[in-house]
């Protein structure tokens, strides 16, 4: 490796090496005009010589002995001597310690004037923390001399600073050469304040009436102490019968702050109409220590009263549905007269175990001076059509200590359905007749009820009588014969019938009138197929069906 002589000492460090390893010295100097570059062990001395031009006077012969003067001169300059070598300094002690509220901590510095003139020396942090108060040093030192020197440091009054470990930087300036400075390093210790923590409840006297419960919470102060606390809660009381719940169970409180905690107690109700008071102790453990803190629990219960039973109604008591197999009801319980509430649990049966009940809700607590309703919904078969069926219920009402019922009535209806039905059909009935004289009887001929008169049907029989055809031309009623007696016109004016049927109470004039017009539609058609093929058409299918509807129609009527 290359090395190059100190200018100083003369020993020789690396080329790379920028203050000397063993005086100290600063070895980065600068030439005049440019960087002087190290010199490598192959590069001549002459890259390091900076030469000038020696000019002539202009008076008297310099060189006597020469004709002529050298070409030039040459002047090798030195680096310049870094600023703190004539200053050494070094910390006696690794750390120093301050703890807020304590005596200032003292630091032990020797300073060394290695130079050859007489020096005053500062001893100062550099950008120390707000809270560290500094108090400087100052040593005057005669060449070749050392002194040991004090500062000392200490932590504002006002300032609660946590425990910490921080790097502090010492500076030894000369007062006179302020170039002249040194840096040494020193560990500051911030050390705790021992102070106990501070706990207390809130509020320290708990009451409750006819409860078994209270709420609280436990305050942890630990403003006077600079390091963190985590303490795990407790609770006890003399007679071992309370149970505490802390939110949360552990806590770690910070350096000057203050936290707090939930706390639920429960605890047995004294005797009807007696008054406990007891001690409760908070304790706060943090593994070495344990803080308590006392509160007192007050618990009273009532004297026992006799209360009066809830009264038990329904509303409505009858419940009254048509057509549906479910019906509700209100149930509601009185308890105005009482001074406590109570609990009651309900239940519903019938005298024939026919219906099913729901309750909703089935337990519920009535308030003292108060009323309370749950909703009752009952389901049953339906009774038979035109029917009613009437059922009775009784609600019961259990306290635990009594019993109290209520009764009331199921009624369900289910309407008759026949007459609309009959009416329906009688109807459709008789519109089927009506229609169907408008359609086709037969196919051979494709003649309608009304096309086959009676001078027709006598002339596709074979029996028509000349001399009644000859009586109606000459009395000149044959085409209004042939309009009004036809098979048409015979089962429209059935039809007619069998809807005027619906006055009746029986039905009995509707049947009677759709079964002669579905005997006489026969009989026709029966008759034109026998004397020849005429076929049935669909005018006798329409008229034939509605007179089976309307029979049926007046088979639904009441008797």
């Amino acid at each position: 490796m290359a090395e190059e002589p100190c200018t100083v000492c003369g020993e020789r460090n690396p080329i790379s090496t920028q203050f000397c390893n063993f005086c100290g010295a600063y070895l980065g100097w600068d030439d005049e005009d440019e960087p002087t570059q190290p010199v490598l062990v192959d590069e001549p001395v002459s890259g390091r010589v900076r030469t000038e031009r020696v000019l002539e006077e202009s008076t008297g012969d310099r060189y006597p002995d020469s004709t002529a003067p050298p070409e030039e001169t040459t002047r090798i300059l030195l680096p310049a001597l870094d600023p703190g070598w004539a200053l050494d300094a070094e910390i006696l002690q690794p750390e120093v310690v301050v703890t807020p509220g304590s005596p200032p901590g003292t630091v032990t510095l020797r300073v060394s004037n290695t130079s050859t003139t007489v020096e005053a020396y500062g001893l100062t942090v550099v950008n120390p923390p707000p809270w560290l108060r500094v108090t400087p040093g100052r040593v005057q030192l005669l060449p070749g001399t050392d002194e040991a020197v004090q500062v000392h440091l200490a932590i504002r009054a006002e300032d609660l600073v946590p425990v910490q470990r921080a790097r502090l930087r010492f500076r030894v300036q000369g007062e006179s050469a302020v170039s002249l400075r040194r840096d040494v390093s020193v560990d500051l210790v911030v050390g705790a304040v021992s102070a106990p923590l501070g706990m207390r409840v809130e509020p320290s006297t708990l009451r409750a009436r006819d409860s078994t419960t209270a709420l609280f919470r436990v305050i942890l102060d630990n403003r006077r102490n600079n390091e963190a606390v985590r303490v795990r809660l407790g609770g006890s009381d003399p007679e071992m019968e309370a149970s505490f719940r802390f939110t949360p169970p552990e806590l770690e409180v910070p350096p000057g702050a203050a936290l707090a905690a939930r706390v639920r107690v429960e605890a047995p109700l004294p005797e009807p109409g007696e008054r406990l008071a007891r001690t409760l102790t908070v304790t706060a453990s943090d593994g070495y220590r344990q803080h308590h803190a006392t509160a007192t629990f007050l618990q009273s219960a009532a004297a026992t009263v006799v209360d009066p039973p809830v009264t038990v109604r329904l509303d409505p008591r009858t419940v009254q549905v048509v057509n549906t197999s479910a019906g509700a009801t209100s149930v509601v319980l009185d308890n105005r007269r009482g001074t406590r509430s109570q609990r009651v649990t309900l239940s519903a049966a019938d005298d024939e175990g026919a219906v099913r009940f729901t309750i909703s809700p089935t337990q519920l607590e009535v308030p003292a001076g108060l009323t309370a309703t749950a909703r009752l919904t009952m389901r049953a078969p339906r009774p038979d059509g035109g029917s009613e069926h009437a059922r009775e219920i009784t609600v019961t009402a259990w306290s635990g200590q009594d019993s109290v019922e209520a009764r009331g009535r199921f009624v369900q209806t289910s309407p008759d359905r026949r007459p609309l039905t009959r009416a329906t059909l009688t109807v459709l009935g008789s519109s089927g007749i009506a229609v169907g004289t408008a359609l086709p009887w037969t196919r051979n001929p494709e003649n309608t009820g009304h096309q086959w008169s009676f001078t027709r049907v006598n002339d596709h029989l074979g029996i028509q009588d000349d001399r009644l055809v000859a009586t109606l031309e000459e009395v000149r009623v044959r085409d209004t014969v042939d309009a009004v007696v036809s098979g048409g016109s015979i089962a429209l004016l059935l039809a007619v019938v069998v809807l005027f049927g619906l006055t009746g109470q029986t039905g009995r004039l509707t049947r009677v009138a759709a079964l002669l017009c579905l005997v006489f539609v026969l009989l026709l058609l029966t008759a034109l197929n026998v004397q020849s093929s005429a076929g049935v058409g669909v005018g006798t299918v329409v008229v034939l069906l509605g007179c089976v509807t309307a029979f049926t129609g007046g088979l639904l009527a009441r008797r």
